[in-house]
């Protein structure tokens, strides 16, 4: 059997532990059949203080913790955009322990020609340890589909990453804790939803300002020290932001996906990372400049300076026009013209193309520290692009009058382009905010409003 190393966490229940316990109860199944709970809680224990909930603890009880895990489940799995069916089993022990760092573990087996997962848990468990274990134990299950004799060691900063963005942004839909009152008999405890558009990065910009976020070989081969206390909270804030990142990206969820099915195949998570995200890092170099980029956008975005949608959704539109001057006759004033980037490829001469492009790419830069969040992922993919092309006329010294003057390879790279930024274009439009005040602005009513 082989045990899987979890952060901060020391992963080889104690034997004695299973010998602990009540009389065995029957186990209980989750809607889909992949976890089964194996409960061996000890007596129950005293109420859990006012500031113990506060700080994130709660006890398990099976039937709830069945569901907890198919929510996560089902939350990680938007994440990723993953549908395939679930391949290995995954059981979960509640033990007779209270809570420590020591009894929370994973291990994995290759029993025939499947594997299997056991997780054992305290029987009060604090929530991020509880969603980290299972998120863990979910990806591990994901890399071993296609591995036969070794089990995948899955990278500590996607656990941690995708832990505090299910965390961040989903922790009440996922986390079913015991009820805690009772109405004439009927045990309930009340759960309000609450849809907010509050910033879910928000804690992790104010702990990587006041600390100076990882760098890429941090992230990579983390010491112990940096599990605990504050080096601990720069730690997760700075997976966060990288799996957020990474998300983003042009067939990022596909990518990280590639990457996580990939791990088994590969001695360490760089192989299958540059493997997976080659079309946008071609080297280790590429990802440490990236890196260092998101950083520094990053922690210099300040939520309260954001342009609102409307002021985003113009601003970009400006950024990616060239305002020209034309005379329709000799004797004529100039008039100003707006020129896309695609007529700009089409029509002008290559010099004054790398130029324009040069220019525009800084101006994106800008761009992209200000524009609301819905718009980042848009910008970030015009700047590519725009990259793209300028280093495409960077490597040519030759001067072409126009696309119809360039070679055919060179020709049908700009043609690329081209197709790219109208697709962009597309997206852009169908993305307009409504105005303000303008009634389709107006939510409609719930259905549950009497009009």
């Amino acid at each position: 059997m082989k045990t899987v190393a979890i952060i901060g966490l020391l992963l080889a229940a104690p034997a004695a532990l299973l010998a602990q316990g009540a009389p065995l109860k029957p186990p209980v199944s989750s809607a889909s059949g992949q976890f089964t709970i194996i409960d061996r809680r000890g007596p129950p224990p005293p109420a859990l203080p006012a500031a113990s909930k506060a700080k994130g603890f709660f006890d398990l009880e099976p039937t709830l913790l069945a569901v907890s895990c198919e929510r996560i489940k089902g939350a990680l799995n938007s994440e990723l955009g993953t549908q395939i069916q679930w391949q290995g089993k995954i059981n979960l022990i509640i033990s007779p322990l209270r809570n420590s760092s020591d009894d929370y573990a994973i291990s994995v087996d290759r029993f025939r020609n499947a594997w299997r997962y056991q997780l054992t848990l305290p029987q009060r468990v604090e929530q991020t340890m509880f969603v980290r274990t299972v998120v863990q134990a979910l990806l591990l299950e994901l890399a071993n589909r296609r591995a036969t004799e070794r089990s995948a060691e899955v990278p500590f900063w996607l656990v941690e990453g995708l832990t505090q963005k299910l965390l961040n942004s989903r922790q009440k839909e996922l986390i079913l804790a015991p009820p805690g009152h009772s109405i004439r008999g009927v045990v309930i405890d009340p759960t309000m939803y609450e849809r907010s558009d509050n910033d879910w990065l928000e804690n992790a910009r104010r702990v990587l300002r006041e600390r100076p976020p990882l760098t890429l070989e941090e992230l990579s081969w983390p010491r112990p020290e940096e599990f605990d206390g504050p080096n601990g909270e720069a730690f997760r804030c700075s997976s966060q932001l990288f799996v957020a990142e990474l998300l983003r990206l042009k067939s990022g969820r596909e990518s990280l996906r590639e990457m996580i099915v990939g791990l088994a195949s590969c001695l360490n998570w760089q192989t299958a990372f540059l493997k997976a995200f080659e079309n946008q890092f071609p080297n280790q170099l590429a990802l440490e400049k990236w890196w260092a980029l998101q950083v520094t956008y990053f922690v210099g975005r300040n939520p309260q300076q954001f342009w609102t949608s409307e002021e985003s959704f113009r601003k970009l539109a400006e950024v990616l026009q060239t305002t020209v001057a034309i005379r329709h006759g000799s004797g004529d004033l100039p008039a100003r013209a707006e020129v896309s980037l695609q007529a700009i490829i089409r029509e002008w001469d290559t010099l004054r193309q790398l130029t324009t492009f040069r220019s525009k790419a800084r101006e994106l830069e800008l761009t992209r520290s200000r524009v609301s969040p819905e718009f980042t992922m848009l910008t970030d993919e015009y700047l590519r692009a725009v990259k793209q092309y300028a280093q495409q006329r960077e490597r040519v010294s030759a001067i072409y009058a126009n696309l119809d003057a360039m070679p055919g390879g060179q020709r049908k790279a700009a043609l690329e382009v081209i197709q790219e930024l109208d697709r962009l274009d597309t997206v852009r439009r169908e993305s307009k905010p409504p105005s303000a005040d303008s009634w389709s602005a107006i939510p409609p009513p719930s259905q549950g409003i009497n009009r």
